[in-house]
């Protein structure tokens, strides 16, 4: 694919997982560009400073004048499912007979080379993928990593190291994990989603089924999944690796992490929830089967503070309130961060503001969300973020909150930067006085949380 190619132009360069690639391609003197219709994003920054030049506009003088160089004769585009095959700019490119490939044949690509451990999974793969890197390089091992979030003990999405050792996030969207073949692989959890991919429950099952035959030397696989595993991981059932003992000791979650062979190591986290307990396992079980003791391993958790918007705490000390930002768009994701907030916060009402992620995930999981919705005090929806889809007839976050029994329940319409949306919003804030919020949202809602440090001080 690289043969004889000097440049890459990356289509939707500002999402998390293009960006690290665009990244990793740069340091590898490959002469990089890229286009992104959000130009909010704070990965533009990071690409800015690392001299990407990143486009947003079609009369862009840097880009007209990339069009007409005679680098354009040598160039590939790299592009994700959220670019649209009708985007103005990939027909402008595919006008110009440039070959294009999708951002998952570029990871094959690259990862040929290394001994590739793939965390696949519904859920928790960007946390897993990174406590592992976390361990590895506490460990010594310098790992190469590309991540769907911003690890906060290195403040980035991308690890680049001198072993042969590279983690990736197998993601089951448009079946671009089965392009991996990896040595070692994980699968955390395989609920149903991507309605617009899988058609029945069955055809899911099938792509994970494939992955773990496509795995080369071993795989790791919660318990509670049917499928035959090398290795089993659990939070606290027994299985091959599993906690016990949990304990709060002020804010950190303490317990013991259950190896092979009777082996047990007493251990502590000082962030998120229980929940994470359970990726601090799976972590652990990918960790030891790539020769890492128990002690080393729980060691190195002791430090591990956490990925960027997965319960990620704000505390606003003058007002003693609280604000949690995280990635949740998923009816289980969204179940188990609100009882884990009731977990660490008994005593508090809860005030979620959730931001719907896709048309097609909101329509398929309508009934699932309701419920899990209703579970909170009080409730303000957004409208849905739409990433690569288009507004599906009668699919809208008014229905949604209609079947929402809740007695406080709101819809704020618009995007965050409109006026109409910041009085609305505004209004219900100050009129409420939250003590304990929720941000929720795969999409922009994490924007809103300045605004809420604001209202709330």
């Amino acid at each position: 694919m690289l043969n004889n190619i000097s440049n890459i132009y990356f289509l939707g360069i500002c999402g998390i997982g293009m960006s690290a690639l665009a990244r990793w391609t740069n340091l590898k003197n490959f002469n990089i560009k890229g286009w992104d219709d959000d130009i909010t994003s704070p990965l533009l920054d990071v690409l800015s400073q690392e001299g990407i030049e990143v486009h947003n506009k079609l009369d862009d003088p840097d880009f007209r004048l990339f069009l007409k160089s005679s680098q354009i004769d040598n160039t590939i585009i790299i592009y994700t499912s959220a670019i649209s095959k009708e985007h103005p700019v990939f027909n402008l490119f595919k006008s110009k007979n440039i070959k294009s490939y999708k951002r998952a044949d570029l990871l094959q690509y690259i990862s040929k080379k290394y001994q590739v451990i793939a965390v696949a999974g519904t859920h928790g793969k960007t946390t897993i993928s990174i406590m592992l890197s976390h361990i590895l390089k506490c460990c010594s091992v310098n790992c190469n990593a590309f991540f769907g979030g911003i690890s906060k003990n290195y403040k980035t999405n991308l690890i680049v190291g001198d072993s042969n050792i590279m983690i990736i996030e197998a993601d089951e969207y448009d079946k671009s994990f089965l392009k991996l073949n990896p040595n070692i692989s994980l699968v955390s959890s395989m609920d149903k989603d991507h309605g617009d991919i899988y058609k029945t429950d069955q055809e899911l099952l099938d792509a994970y089924s494939e992955f773990i035959l496509s795995t080369k030397n071993l795989v790791v696989g919660h318990i509670s999944l049917s499928n035959k595993f090398d290795f089993t991981y659990s939070l606290d059932s027994i299985s091959d690796f599993y906690a016990s003992d949990i304990e709060y000791n002020n804010k950190d979650l303490c317990f013991n992490i259950h190896f092979p062979e009777n082996q047990s190591i007493r251990t502590k986290l000082n962030f998120g929830t229980i929940y994470n307990i359970e990726n601090a396992v799976a972590a652990a079980s990918l960790a030891f089967n790539l020769g890492l003791s128990p002690t080393n391993i729980a060691a190195a958790l002791t430090s591990f503070k956490g990925v960027n918007r997965r319960f990620d705490y704000h505390w606003l000390e003058k007002s003693n309130s609280i604000i949690i930002d995280d990635y949740a768009h998923h009816p289980e994701e969204l179940k188990s961060l609100i009882s884990s907030v009731r977990m660490r916060h008994k005593q508090k009402k809860i005030f979620l503001i959730f931001q719907p992620h896709l048309f097609s995930r909101t329509q398929e999981f309508e009934t699932q969300f309701s419920e899990v919705l209703s579970l909170v005090d009080k409730l303000v929806l957004t409208d849905i973020y739409p990433a690569r889809e288009t507004k599906i007839k009668g699919v809208s976050s008014e229905k949604l909150l209609k079947k929402v029994d809740l007695k406080y329940k709101w819809h704020v319409r618009g995007d965050f930067n409109q006026i109409e949306f910041n009085r609305v919003f505004k209004k219900i804030i100050l009129s409420n006085k939250p003590d304990l919020v929720i941000t929720a949202g795969a999409g922009s809602v994490y924007n809103l949380i300045p605004k809420l440090q604001q209202l709330l001080a």
